[in-house]
Protein backbone atom coordinates (compact mmCIF):
# COMPACT_ATOMS: atom_id res chain seq x y z
CA UNK A 1 0.00 0.00 0.00
CA UNK A 2 3.02 2.25 0.47
CA UNK A 3 3.34 2.84 -3.44
CA UNK A 4 -0.44 3.30 -3.26
CA UNK A 5 -0.16 5.82 -0.72
CA UNK A 6 2.70 7.74 -2.43
CA UNK A 7 0.79 8.03 -5.61
CA UNK A 8 -2.02 9.52 -4.66
CA UNK A 9 -0.24 11.85 -2.55
CA UNK A 10 2.20 12.91 -5.20
CA UNK A 11 -0.61 13.75 -7.48
CA UNK A 12 -2.31 15.66 -4.46
CA UNK A 13 0.27 17.89 -4.78
CA UNK A 14 0.29 18.03 -8.30
CA UNK A 15 0.35 21.36 -9.92
CA UNK A 16 -2.57 21.52 -12.01
CA UNK A 17 -1.99 25.29 -12.92
CA UNK A 18 1.48 26.00 -14.92
CA UNK A 19 4.33 26.77 -12.42
CA UNK A 20 6.25 29.92 -12.94
CA UNK A 21 9.99 29.02 -14.15
CA UNK A 22 12.66 29.35 -11.63
CA UNK A 23 15.36 31.49 -13.29
CA UNK A 24 16.17 31.84 -17.01
CA UNK A 25 17.68 29.03 -18.35
CA UNK A 26 15.28 26.00 -19.12
CA UNK A 27 15.48 22.73 -17.05
CA UNK A 28 15.03 19.22 -19.03
CA UNK A 29 14.84 16.16 -17.14
CA UNK A 30 15.05 13.02 -19.04
CA UNK A 31 13.74 9.58 -17.75
CA UNK A 32 15.23 6.08 -18.84
CA UNK A 33 14.54 3.75 -15.84
CA UNK A 34 14.80 0.52 -18.17
CA UNK A 35 17.51 -1.62 -18.82
CA UNK A 36 21.29 -1.41 -20.64
CA UNK A 37 19.66 -2.65 -23.95
CA UNK A 38 16.88 0.01 -24.16
CA UNK A 39 19.27 2.52 -23.42
CA UNK A 40 21.76 1.91 -25.87
CA UNK A 41 18.89 2.13 -28.47
CA UNK A 42 17.93 5.96 -26.91
CA UNK A 43 21.37 7.00 -26.82
CA UNK A 44 21.72 8.57 -30.48
CA UNK A 45 18.13 9.93 -29.66
CA UNK A 46 20.24 11.49 -25.97
CA UNK A 47 22.94 12.90 -27.45
CA UNK A 48 20.70 15.03 -29.76
CA UNK A 49 19.60 16.68 -27.17
CA UNK A 50 22.35 18.84 -26.52
CA UNK A 51 23.01 20.35 -29.94
CA UNK A 52 18.94 21.01 -29.68
CA UNK A 53 19.00 22.71 -26.48
CA UNK A 54 22.73 24.13 -26.05
CA UNK A 55 22.19 26.54 -23.46
CA UNK A 56 19.50 24.31 -21.86
CA UNK A 57 20.61 22.45 -18.45
CA UNK A 58 19.92 18.65 -19.53
CA UNK A 59 19.27 16.05 -16.36
CA UNK A 60 19.36 12.58 -16.73
CA UNK A 61 17.71 10.24 -14.40
CA UNK A 62 18.03 7.00 -15.23
CA UNK A 63 18.49 2.80 -14.15
CA UNK A 64 21.92 3.21 -11.76
CA UNK A 65 22.76 0.19 -13.22
CA UNK A 66 24.17 2.01 -16.30
CA UNK A 67 24.36 5.42 -15.27
CA UNK A 68 27.73 5.12 -15.00
CA UNK A 69 28.20 4.39 -18.75
CA UNK A 70 25.98 7.15 -19.56
CA UNK A 71 28.23 9.80 -18.07
CA UNK A 72 31.14 8.74 -20.12
CA UNK A 73 29.52 9.04 -23.05
CA UNK A 74 26.47 11.27 -23.12
CA UNK A 75 27.27 15.77 -22.23
CA UNK A 76 24.35 15.97 -20.23
CA UNK A 77 24.90 18.86 -16.85
CA UNK A 78 23.61 16.12 -14.01
CA UNK A 79 23.16 12.55 -13.58
CA UNK A 80 20.70 10.82 -11.10
CA UNK A 81 21.02 7.18 -10.39
CA UNK A 82 17.98 5.72 -9.55
CA UNK A 83 18.27 2.32 -7.78
CA UNK A 84 14.21 1.01 -9.04
CA UNK A 85 14.02 -2.09 -6.41
CA UNK A 86 14.95 0.03 -4.02
CA UNK A 87 12.92 2.83 -5.05
CA UNK A 88 9.84 0.29 -4.87
CA UNK A 89 10.62 -1.38 -1.67
CA UNK A 90 12.23 1.15 0.31
CA UNK A 91 9.88 4.11 1.53
CA UNK A 92 12.96 6.10 2.88
CA UNK A 93 14.84 5.71 -0.16
CA UNK A 94 11.96 6.66 -2.42
CA UNK A 95 10.53 9.92 -0.56
CA UNK A 96 13.85 11.02 -0.09
CA UNK A 97 14.50 10.70 -4.22
CA UNK A 98 11.36 12.05 -4.92
CA UNK A 99 11.98 15.10 -2.56
CA UNK A 100 14.74 15.88 -4.30
CA UNK A 101 13.49 15.75 -7.99
CA UNK A 102 10.46 18.43 -6.92
CA UNK A 103 13.65 20.01 -5.98
CA UNK A 104 15.07 20.57 -9.40
CA UNK A 105 12.24 22.73 -10.70
CA UNK A 106 12.24 21.06 -14.12
CA UNK A 107 10.44 23.16 -16.96
CA UNK A 108 9.67 20.14 -18.96
CA UNK A 109 10.42 16.39 -18.31
CA UNK A 110 10.59 13.55 -21.38
CA UNK A 111 9.86 10.02 -20.24
CA UNK A 112 10.22 8.15 -24.11
CA UNK A 113 9.89 4.82 -22.02
CA UNK A 114 6.74 2.67 -24.12
CA UNK A 115 6.39 0.11 -20.70
CA UNK A 116 5.93 3.14 -18.43
CA UNK A 117 4.97 1.89 -14.59
CA UNK A 118 2.62 3.41 -13.02
CA UNK A 119 4.53 3.75 -9.90
CA UNK A 120 7.89 4.14 -11.05
CA UNK A 121 8.40 6.32 -13.99
CA UNK A 122 4.90 8.10 -13.38
CA UNK A 123 5.28 8.55 -9.61
CA UNK A 124 8.90 10.34 -10.64
CA UNK A 125 7.62 12.95 -13.23
CA UNK A 126 4.65 13.88 -11.56
CA UNK A 127 6.71 14.28 -8.12
CA UNK A 128 8.60 16.98 -10.56
CA UNK A 129 5.24 19.11 -10.90
CA UNK A 130 7.26 20.43 -14.28
CA UNK A 131 5.19 23.20 -16.88
CA UNK A 132 5.48 20.63 -19.27
CA UNK A 133 6.07 16.82 -19.76
CA UNK A 134 5.78 14.27 -22.66
CA UNK A 135 5.36 10.92 -22.47
CA UNK A 136 3.80 7.89 -24.25
CA UNK A 137 0.27 7.50 -23.79
CA UNK A 138 -1.65 4.41 -21.65
CA UNK A 139 -2.82 1.89 -24.07
CA UNK A 140 -5.37 -0.53 -22.62
CA UNK A 141 -3.47 -3.40 -23.03
CA UNK A 142 -0.96 -2.13 -20.21
CA UNK A 143 -3.16 -2.52 -17.69
CA UNK A 144 -2.68 -5.69 -15.56
CA UNK A 145 -5.52 -4.58 -13.30
CA UNK A 146 -8.61 -2.82 -13.71
CA UNK A 147 -7.50 -0.57 -11.16
CA UNK A 148 -3.95 -0.06 -12.47
CA UNK A 149 -6.66 0.81 -15.64
CA UNK A 150 -8.35 3.94 -13.58
CA UNK A 151 -5.20 5.56 -12.95
CA UNK A 152 -3.47 5.28 -16.15
CA UNK A 153 -7.08 6.82 -17.44
CA UNK A 154 -6.51 9.22 -15.00
CA UNK A 155 -2.81 10.23 -16.23
CA UNK A 156 -3.58 10.35 -19.84
CA UNK A 157 -5.91 13.30 -19.14
CA UNK A 158 -3.74 15.20 -16.55
CA UNK A 159 -3.07 19.00 -17.47
CA UNK A 160 0.15 20.17 -19.57
CA UNK A 161 0.89 16.23 -20.25
CA UNK A 162 1.60 16.16 -23.98
CA UNK A 163 1.22 12.07 -24.72
CA UNK A 164 2.56 10.45 -27.80
CA UNK A 165 0.44 7.22 -29.14
CA UNK A 166 2.50 4.62 -29.70
CA UNK A 167 1.66 1.87 -32.62
CA UNK A 168 4.57 1.26 -34.22
CA UNK A 169 6.04 -2.61 -33.26
CA UNK A 170 10.11 -2.08 -32.83
CA UNK A 171 11.61 0.26 -30.20
CA UNK A 172 13.52 2.46 -32.35
CA UNK A 173 10.17 3.30 -34.90
CA UNK A 174 8.64 4.63 -31.25
CA UNK A 175 11.60 6.82 -30.55
CA UNK A 176 11.33 8.29 -33.82
CA UNK A 177 8.05 8.93 -33.39
CA UNK A 178 8.22 10.41 -29.53
CA UNK A 179 11.21 12.29 -30.25
CA UNK A 180 9.60 14.01 -34.04
CA UNK A 181 6.52 15.16 -31.30
CA UNK A 182 8.86 15.70 -27.93
CA UNK A 183 12.29 17.33 -29.79
CA UNK A 184 11.21 19.21 -32.98
CA UNK A 185 14.50 19.07 -35.44
CA UNK A 186 15.90 16.59 -33.04
CA UNK A 187 17.53 14.33 -35.42
CA UNK A 188 19.44 11.52 -33.58
CA UNK A 189 23.02 11.72 -33.64
CA UNK A 190 26.34 10.06 -33.44
CA UNK A 191 28.03 12.93 -31.28
CA UNK A 192 28.43 11.10 -28.10
CA UNK A 193 31.81 9.79 -26.38
CA UNK A 194 33.14 6.38 -27.12
CA UNK A 195 34.78 4.31 -24.86
CA UNK A 196 38.51 3.27 -26.00
CA UNK A 197 39.25 -0.30 -26.83
CA UNK A 198 41.57 -2.20 -24.85
CA UNK A 199 45.11 -3.15 -26.01
CA UNK A 200 45.09 -7.02 -26.44
CA UNK A 201 47.98 -9.34 -27.87
CA UNK A 202 45.71 -10.43 -30.57
CA UNK A 203 41.90 -8.98 -32.61
CA UNK A 204 38.85 -10.60 -30.60
CA UNK A 205 35.93 -11.64 -30.80
CA UNK A 206 33.15 -11.14 -28.10
CA UNK A 207 30.55 -13.86 -26.99
CA UNK A 208 27.50 -12.46 -25.05
CA UNK A 209 25.77 -15.43 -23.83
CA UNK A 210 23.61 -14.35 -21.23
CA UNK A 211 20.16 -12.31 -21.91
CA UNK A 212 17.60 -10.37 -19.34
CA UNK A 213 15.24 -13.23 -19.85
CA UNK A 214 15.58 -16.83 -20.29
CA UNK A 215 13.42 -17.82 -23.31
CA UNK A 216 15.82 -15.23 -24.96
CA UNK A 217 18.85 -17.40 -24.12
CA UNK A 218 20.60 -19.29 -26.60
CA UNK A 219 22.28 -22.46 -24.60
CA UNK A 220 26.04 -21.27 -23.28
CA UNK A 221 27.30 -24.92 -24.64
CA UNK A 222 26.17 -23.60 -28.05
CA UNK A 223 28.47 -20.40 -27.68
CA UNK A 224 30.99 -22.19 -26.28
CA UNK A 225 31.21 -24.08 -29.53
CA UNK A 226 31.25 -21.19 -31.97
CA UNK A 227 34.19 -19.73 -29.83
CA UNK A 228 35.94 -22.87 -30.60
CA UNK A 229 35.16 -23.12 -34.16
CA UNK A 230 36.28 -19.56 -34.85
CA UNK A 231 39.48 -19.51 -32.68
CA UNK A 232 40.17 -22.91 -34.80
CA UNK A 233 39.12 -21.13 -38.28
CA UNK A 234 40.06 -18.01 -37.81
CA UNK A 235 43.32 -17.90 -34.88
CA UNK A 236 41.11 -14.90 -33.59
CA UNK A 237 40.75 -14.58 -29.28
CA UNK A 238 37.33 -15.21 -28.50
CA UNK A 239 36.15 -13.32 -25.15
CA UNK A 240 33.41 -14.98 -23.18
CA UNK A 241 31.59 -11.71 -21.16
CA UNK A 242 28.76 -11.63 -18.32
CA UNK A 243 27.54 -11.02 -15.16
CA UNK A 244 28.00 -14.79 -13.76
CA UNK A 245 30.99 -15.93 -13.10
CA UNK A 246 32.49 -19.11 -15.12
CA UNK A 247 35.45 -21.08 -16.32
CA UNK A 248 36.25 -22.01 -19.64
CA UNK A 249 39.04 -23.35 -20.52
CA UNK A 250 39.87 -23.06 -24.24
CA UNK A 251 38.18 -19.57 -23.88
CA UNK A 252 39.19 -16.56 -22.64
CA UNK A 253 36.38 -16.15 -19.82
CA UNK A 254 36.07 -12.39 -18.55
CA UNK A 255 32.18 -13.07 -17.51
CA UNK A 256 31.88 -11.60 -13.62
CA UNK A 257 35.08 -9.91 -14.07
CA UNK A 258 34.57 -6.83 -15.75
CA UNK A 259 32.61 -3.40 -15.06
CA UNK A 260 29.74 -2.60 -17.69
CA UNK A 261 32.28 0.46 -18.76
CA UNK A 262 35.19 -2.39 -19.19
CA UNK A 263 32.72 -4.38 -21.04
CA UNK A 264 32.27 -1.68 -22.87
CA UNK A 265 35.27 -0.73 -24.21
CA UNK A 266 35.53 -4.34 -24.93
CA UNK A 267 32.62 -4.12 -27.60
CA UNK A 268 34.63 -1.31 -28.78
CA UNK A 269 37.65 -2.53 -29.51
CA UNK A 270 35.82 -6.33 -30.87
CA UNK A 271 35.72 -7.30 -34.21
CA UNK A 272 32.55 -9.21 -33.89
CA UNK A 273 29.64 -9.44 -31.19
CA UNK A 274 27.82 -13.00 -30.79
CA UNK A 275 24.82 -12.76 -28.55
CA UNK A 276 21.34 -12.92 -27.69
CA UNK A 277 18.98 -10.10 -28.05
CA UNK A 278 20.59 -8.10 -24.26
CA UNK A 279 22.19 -5.32 -23.91
CA UNK A 280 26.23 -6.31 -25.33
CA UNK A 281 24.82 -6.67 -28.69
CA UNK A 282 22.94 -3.30 -28.74
CA UNK A 283 25.63 -1.31 -27.17
CA UNK A 284 27.68 -3.11 -30.26
CA UNK A 285 25.43 -1.55 -33.09
CA UNK A 286 25.19 1.96 -31.34
CA UNK A 287 29.08 2.01 -31.67
CA UNK A 288 29.12 0.66 -35.45
CA UNK A 289 30.84 -3.07 -34.34
CA UNK A 290 29.44 -5.72 -36.54
CA UNK A 291 27.38 -7.81 -34.40
CA UNK A 292 24.94 -10.96 -34.51
CA UNK A 293 21.75 -10.88 -32.65
CA UNK A 294 20.23 -14.72 -31.98
CA UNK A 295 16.85 -13.80 -31.49
CA UNK A 296 13.97 -16.50 -30.75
Amino acid sequence: MGLVREFFQTLAGFQFLPRTSQGSRQKIGVFRLDELGDFCLFLPYAASLRRVFPEAHLTLIGNAAWMELAQTMLDFDAYVPVRTREFMFDWNYRTALLKSLRQEHFSCTLNPRISRYLFLDDLMQLACRAQKNISFAYAPQQAYHWKIGLFQKLLNHLPHFQLVQHAKVHELENLRSFWQTAVPGGAVSANYRRPVPPVRKRPYVLLAPEAGKAFRSWPLDNFLFVGHHIAGQTGLECILCGTTPGECGHLTDLRGRTTLTELASLIAGARLVIGNDSGPVHMAAALGIPSIALVG
